[in-house]
């Protein structure tokens, strides 16, 4: 059975749009690989886990506290857990930033290079021609001397 007959048309916006036929195979099998490497995950992974881990530990905390914050020894447990996560995403975030920064650089460190690499090279040019004139002072006094 083909994947167009399985479809629902009312689904919704996304898929209206969606060109499903485009990722069938062959056979009417829809390629999952082909379809993931078009479409790139936009969001972290990491990121959302520990966004995740953090509404579930807020909503721990919720549910304590609706209780009437009674245990407060899990209360203090929970809130340690969720100030740890905290850290941790900022952390992450922090190093992703990081590479980010570090990766954006990279260009730039290639430009400094090569604009060093020319500042030599002119300094070479310019100790050149300094002898040069030099040289040429010398022959000028040395025909001025003779021509006396």
């Amino acid at each position: 059975m083909k994947a167009e007959k399985n479809i629902d048309k009312k689904d919704n916006s996304h898929s209206a749009k969606f060109n499903f036929k485009k990722y069938l195979d062959k056979s009417g099998v829809f390629d999952v690989v082909r379809y993931i490497s078009d479409n790139p995950v936009e969001d972290d992974p990491n990121e959302i886990y520990f966004n995740d881990q953090i509404d579930y530990i807020q909503k721990q905390l919720d549910i304590i506290t609706d209780a009437g914050g009674g245990d407060m020894i899990q209360y203090n447990e929970t809130f340690s857990q969720f100030v740890i996560l905290q850290e941790n995403l900022e952390k992450y975030r922090s190093n992703i930033t990081k590479k980010q920064t570090k990766a954006s650089l990279e260009p730039l460190k290639g430009s400094i290079n090569s604009l060093k690499e020319k500042i030599e090279a002119e300094e070479k040019l310019s100790n050149l021609l300094t002898m040069i004139a030099a040289i040429v002072k010398i022959v000028a006094a040395a025909i001025a001397v003779a021509a006396v």
